[in-house]
């Protein structure tokens, strides 16, 4: 059984763009960061350094909607990847549980989007369903995190950095406007002759970012001598429920991952206060709030034996906006879940075909021969849930070439895959989001014909 003796809860998401160019030009790097000692810095320090930004909450509303939007078309994909010619049993013994971190994705594309020109430019502003001009889209997801720094009564922090070719003629205004909006740190390196030093360093700045817990975010091999560029994003969120289960109130009950198939887990038992909502064809969404009540885990159990699909966005957003707090017996699984996908083809498909080919245009980062362009997107992810809160990870390498009587006591049964997200609840944004399909894909799988 997996180790659930952790007495915090943390949410830990980073986040890396790579840029390659189709050229190979020679350089050599003076300026690289020691791996021995906490990276620095080096390259001009007399950057725009981020003020407080004034965005509006109805833009950051706005953004953070586009980003939730962006996640759910990727989670339909995985799921429907999960799921295609698998029969039940297979579906129930792959163990594979689809989960992304939304903002992760979205900061890292963030960093990238500063840079993209004509056609490649609008690629993003349709993956982020923007309606906003330059530069007010940038205003507000760089407003958007400097107000999650701000939170209170749970730790969250957010920290970006450019890890830049010394050969490439990086253009002073990406600079100075992705320090201004989002506070990202440029680092001079050499990828041509030392591509694998700095894939040392880079996982180094992450785990020093991530509290240790994202080690080896860019894979073996992942880079190479046509890599110009890496765009880094690391998030770290530590957070307790605001009403935590009792371990003594933690026991061994079935989990049906599948028609017909159960698997025995840890399941935390609480009668408290928690807000529901139902809908009319059985689905229902409840809530776990952190303390502070800003941020909550949402969890959303679809229809019993419906088809498992991400829920309509407006269907669900009714849902979110009408949870109403009552006393609730409330049934939940302890999980640990682990994934490691490669977003490219997916994120491609969803309307990005120019930026995912030779010819993008990414004049804004640096005028480079050949170019760069977006070759592939690798996002690790890690969630595990048990009495106190929540703790996850999540890394994303974006690889670019180059009153009354009462009544009885309603139960919710979390007893069969359901979709889960973290969502800020002032904005709107999902931190963090994914299906449950089952919790403990090593535990013994046996055939069930009990009613779910």
């Amino acid at each position: 059984m997996l180790n659930m003796s952790f007495r915090l809860c943390a949410l830990i998401t980073s986040l890396i763009v790579t840029v390659v160019s189709c050229s190979s030009k020679k350089s050599a790097s003076k300026d690289e960061p020691s791996t021995k000692t906490p990276v620095k810095q080096t390259v001009s320090k007399d950057l725009p350094k981020r003020q407080g930004l004034t965005s509006s909450l109805e833009n950051m509303k706005k953004m953070a909607a586009g980003i939730n939007t962006m996640g759910d078309k990727i989670l339909q994909a995985l799921l429907t990847k999960t799921m295609s010619g698998k029969s039940p049993e297979a579906l129930a013994r792959a163990g594979k549980n689809p989960i992304i971190s939304p903002y992760s994705i979205a900061s890292a594309f963030s960093l990238a989007w500063l840079g993209a020109k004509g056609t490649t430019e609008k690629e993003f502003v349709s993956l982020f369903s923007s309606t906003l001009p330059f530069p007010s889209q940038h205003e507000a997801l760089g407003s958007l995190q400097q107000d999650l720094e701000k939170v209170t009564n749970l730790k969250l922090s957010v920290a970006n950095s450019l890890w830049l070719e010394s050969s490439m003629p990086v253009k002073r205004t990406y600079l100075e406007n992705t320090s201004r909006w989002y506070g990202a740190a440029p680092f001079m390196v050499d990828f041509i002759k030392g591509y694998k030093e700095v894939t040392i360093k880079i996982n180094k700045w992450v785990a020093e970012k991530t509290n240790n817990r994202i080690k080896n975010l860019i894979p073996k091999g992942a880079l190479n001598n046509t890599n110009r560029a890496v765009l880094v994003n690391a998030i770290w969120f530590l957070a307790k429920w605001q009403h935590p289960f009792k371990k003594t109130s933690t026991f061994m009950l079935p989990f049906y991952p599948a028609p017909g198939f159960e698997v025995v887990v840890p399941t935390m038992i609480q009668k408290a206060q928690f807000p529901m909502a139902k809908g009319s064809d059985g689905e229902m969404v409840i809530s776990l709030p952190y303390k502070g009540d800003r941020f909550a885990f949402y969890a959303y159990l679809p229809k019993n034996d419906g088809p498992l699909a991400m829920p309509a966005g407006e269907t669900l957003e009714k849902l979110v906006s009408a949870v109403k707090p009552g006393e609730v017996l409330l049934f939940m699984p302890k999980f640990t879940l682990e994934t490691n996908d490669a977003l490219g083809t997916i994120i491609k498909n969803m309307g990005m075909p120019i930026t995912f080919a030779p010819g993008a245009d990414f004049g804004g980062i640096a005028t480079t021969p050949g170019g760069l362009y977006i070759s592939e997107v690798f996002h690790n992810t890690y969630v595990r849930v048990d009495e106190e809160g929540t703790e996850a990870a999540a890394a994303t390498a974006l690889v670019m070439k180059a009153g009354g009587k009462p009544a009885p006591v309603p139960q919710v049964r979390l007893n069969r895959p359901f979709y889960f997200f973290i969502r800020d609840k002032k904005t709107g944004l999902n931190l963090f989001a994914g299906w449950v399909i089952n919790p403990y894909p090593k535990a013994p799988l046996g055939k069930s014909v009990a009613k779910k």
